[in-house]
């Protein structure tokens, strides 16, 4: 029914790894960059449009209303997160050795 995250025909849901058009329109939905594309269903309700825009935000993804195949629909788009590899243990970063136990009287 091309609801969100439904990969195939009709507008709408598609996030597409594969370079494939899946009959939605969205050529191009992984850019060059990496960037990823969401093309949201236009039968969404105005309500559900704006808590989308609003969950965008919070969630810091790009999103706008762009025309697909002659509806109009929500687009949100991000790159993927490269992780980040742990630094090496450092001695700077390391805990302080244990002092020495006190000799007995």
């Amino acid at each position: 029914d091309g609801g969100v995250g439904a990969a195939g025909g009709g507008v709408g849901g598609v996030v597409s790894g594969d370079g494939g058009d899946g009959g939605d329109g969205a050529d191009g939905d992984v850019g060059a960059d990496g960037t990823r594309r969401l093309v949201l269903p236009p039968s969404l309700s105005r309500n559900d449009r704006r808590i989308v825009h609003a969950l965008a935000e919070e969630l810091r993804l790009d999103h706008a209303s762009e025309p697909v195949n002659g509806y109009r629909c929500i687009v949100l788009s991000w790159r993927p997160i490269t992780p980040v590899p742990a630094p090496a243990a450092t001695s700077a970063l390391s805990p302080a050795p244990a002092p020495a136990p006190a000799p007995e009287p």
